[in-house]
């Protein structure tokens, strides 16, 4: 085994060299980054569909054991039809980054110590809390942090998941929010106590905040790909053409824009098209 660790050690060192002849030390200076970019990673899918949490616990949530409110199927609705095991459910992530680096780390076992790898490891979740907090504070156009921020936006999600309400659809309206007035939100899903309840909490934070729904709106997309939308795409791309594939290829490059000609798409799905499931394959 010696023989062996040494020769790999040798043709680790020397490709390493060889392909990177600035590095003082490869291994130091590329890898210990990497959970801060998972976690930014993890983070630009969860703060854009994350659902409300029980708990805040980082620990739990990293180990899986986080429980979500209400329905427990929820957590795995949101993973796609043909992921059955809902290894890909937005509640995975957290824990899922974590399995990812793990396995990526294992990978060095033979090279690098194994404390090494431990410490760098047990980077994710400090980086992972950062960041989730940070991407929360610029969806509610928070700029002066306060402790209490990240209950705040949790408190949010359980109200959101509670009373079924689209948060993509939600988050791009809130841009606008001023004095409890919601009116798109309120006008398709009705005058909700709960809702209610949370924007008082919210009006209370931004009393000492200046809100700037413009820069709100860089970090709330308008449009996400619904299943509905894409069976749509599909649908016209079997008859040969491609008006609405080129159309929603230039949208969702630029989601953030108002695309004023697909209004109706910026809402919540339509009931009628609920029953539409498309994965990643389809």
């Amino acid at each position: 085994m010696e023989d062996r660790n040494g020769s790999l050690n040798y043709k680790w060192f020397y490709e390493i060299r060889r392909i990177f002849p600035n590095l003082t030390d490869f291994f130091y200076e590329t890898v210990p980054p990497t959970p801060l970019k998972e976690a930014k990673l993890i983070h630009v899918t969860e703060m854009a569909q994350q659902l409300g949490l029980e708990s805040v616990d980082l620990k739990s949530w990293l180990n899986g054991e986080i429980r979500l409110p209400g329905d427990q199927s929820i957590s795995t609705r949101y993973a796609g039809h043909s992921d059955h095991e809902g290894r890909y459910a937005y509640t995975q992530q957290p824990s899922i980054g974590m399995w990812n680096l793990e396995r990526l780390l294992i990978c060095f076992i033979h090279v690098v110590p194994k404390e090494r790898l431990q410490e760098i490891l047990n980077l994710y979740p400090s980086h992972f809390e950062k960041e989730y907090l940070r991407l929360a504070r610029l969806k509610l156009g928070l700029k002066n942090p306060e402790e209490k921020d990240f209950e705040l936006y949790i408190k949010l999600l359980q109200t959101l998941n509670q009373l079924s309400i689209d948060y993509t659809f939600f988050f791009r309206e809130l841009c606008s929010y001023k004095n409890q007035k919601l009116k798109k939100v309120f006008d398709f899903y009705g005058q909700r106590e709960e809702l209610k309840s949370w924007l008082k909490l919210y009006d209370e934070r931004i009393q000492n905040e200046s809100i700037s729904g413009q820069e709100m709106k860089l970090s709330n997309p308008k449009y996400i790909l619904r299943s509905y939308i894409t069976q749509e795409v599909i649908e016209e791309v079997e008859k040969d053409e491609d008006t609405k594939l080129k159309s929603w290829l230039n949208i969702l490059s630029h989601p953030y824009d108002e695309h004023p000609d697909f209004e109706a798409y910026s809402g919540p799905t339509p009931p009628e098209h609920k029953h539409y499931e498309v994965s990643c394959s389809s």
